[in-house]
């Protein structure tokens, strides 16, 4: 069986046919019951007769006169002695007899009712027992000629059929109109999921709706869907924006060394060709890990974290800015052990990040403190120093991508501008929270708090 494809269609089909399937059980249940309760009504009423005569009867000898009294002309009454012979009847029978016998193949039936056929129309008929101390003397036989049902049925038919058509008609019109009202938002939605869809996603699906409740969830499911995809489609944009922005430089620098190479030259620019290679493909591998981890919308599988002891993390960047920077004074306070769970990789590249920061904007002579403890639950990390700062203004830009600030370009310190994004990225992934103030000593104060572990 081939339906119909759009759903309004099927839903209004299945609703219909569910309603004639009803409608029609509930016409032949009503045809059945009104026979039964009519064949009842009429078994009741030759009861009835039959009772009422045989107490006419008792003591009367006027037999066929009793029986008249109880006659119409679709009524017929007969006695019959206990073998079967009538002994009197109305005189609406004349010369017949009611055709039954009391040893006929065809018995009573259980309620002591019988249908016989009699002058090419059908009576029903009840016999009943005349008693005398007790004992069956006879029989009194009451048979009514049963009226043509069929065409009551027919009519009885034609009123259930009629209204049974109505009711289906007002069905088939509320499922349509009801049908419409419910399937409409589902269209909205379609449409508007299409739009944002044939845009790139860069429009995006409203959350709240009208419909049903379910149309509504449907909704809202379907918002978080696109905009997730929004978002997904922005970091790859952003990914590709940025890559060709920090790469432009490292590759002119790599095809001027390939191009010395190429010439010839001599020995001493042949080393310089290949250390400028050298260093611009590691700043290419550098600036393509950190804007991976940039555009990374999930942290890194839970299951592979491992307690990381920040402590010990930062003494050894410490050491190694200590020896990388002589000119500065740096300095810290790290109190006891301080585990927090994350990547350790990730953490390592976080912390170096932010004192790396610190070290290169800060003058020689200046100084870096990196101060670190418990706090709230939290595990606080603070990187200050006496650099250049940021002013208001900078500090509202300074996790935009490839931003450095005026102090910043005018040192000409090398920096690709990814430093403190990376660094919020990495502590967003780890359910951390990173601020940027001013330090005690004028220049920038770096504060990062990560969940404590135990």
């Amino acid at each position: 069986m081939i339906l119909p494809q759009r759903l309004a269609t099927r839903l209004t089909l299945f609703f219909v046919t569910m309603l004639a399937v009803v409608l029609v059980v509930i016409v032949a249940l009503a045809l059945f019951l009104d026979q039964h309760e009519y064949t009842g009504s009429e078994d009741a009423a030759l009861r009835d007769i039959a009772e009422a005569a045989a107490a006419r009867l008792e003591g009367r000898t006027d037999t066929g006169a009793v029986l008249d009294e109880f006659s119409t002309a679709a009524t017929f009454l007969e006695t019959q002695d206990l073998q079967g012979h009538v002994t009197a009847r109305s005189s609406n029978l004349q010369a017949n007899r009611i055709p039954y016998r009391p040893h006929s193949p065809e018995p009573l039936t259980r309620d002591g009712f019988h249908t016989v056929e009699f002058q090419r129309q059908e009576l029903r008929l009840i016999r009943h027992a005349l008693l005398n101390d007790g004992q069956v003397t006879a029989y009194v036989i009451v048979a009514r000629a049963v009226p043509d049902t069929d065409k009551r049925l027919v009519d009885l038919g034609g009123i259930l059929v009629g209204t049974a058509s109505f009711g289906l008609l007002v069905g088939v019109v509320g499922s349509v109109i009801l049908i419409r009202k419910e399937v409409a938002p589902l269209r909205t939605l379609t449409d508007e999921a299409l739009a944002a869809s044939s845009s790139g996603f860069r429009v995006p699906l409203v959350a709240e709706g009208d419909g049903s409740e379910e149309a509504r969830e449907l909704r809202q499911a379907l918002s978080k869907l696109v905009e997730g995809q929004r978002q997904a489609l922005a970091r790859e944009r952003a990914f590709f924006a940025d890559s060709s922005h920090v790469l432009r430089t490292p590759l002119a620098v790599l095809q001027g060394a390939l191009e010395t190479l190429a010439a010839g030259g001599s020995g001493e620019e042949r080393s310089r060709a290949l250390a400028q290679a050298h260093a611009a493909v590691q700043a290419m591998s550098q600036s393509v890990s950190a804007l991976l981890l940039l555009s990374r919308d999930a942290p890194s599988d839970p299951a592979t974290w491992e307690v990381v002891e920040v402590d010990g993390v930062l003494r050894g960047l410490v050491e190694g800015a200590v020896a990388a920077k002589p000119a500065l004074r740096i300095g810290s306070a790290i109190e006891g052990v301080l585990p927090v769970a994350g990547d350790r990789y990730q953490l390592n590249a976080l912390f170096a990040s932010v004192i790396e920061n610190a070290t290169q904007y800060t003058p020689d002579g200046g100084s870096v403190t990196v101060t670190a403890g418990v706090r709230d639950s939290d595990v606080e990390v603070e990187v200050a120093d006496s650099g250049v700062g940021f002013t208001e203004t900078e500090r509202a830009h300074a996790f935009d991508r490839f931003y450095r600030g005026t102090a910043a370009r005018a040192m000409r310190a090398e920096g690709s501008g990814l430093g403190l994004s990376i660094a919020r990225r990495i502590v967003e992934l780890h359910n951390g929270t990173l601020e940027i103030g001013q330090s005690d000593a004028g220049g920038a104060a770096i504060r990062i708090r990560l969940p404590l572990v135990g």
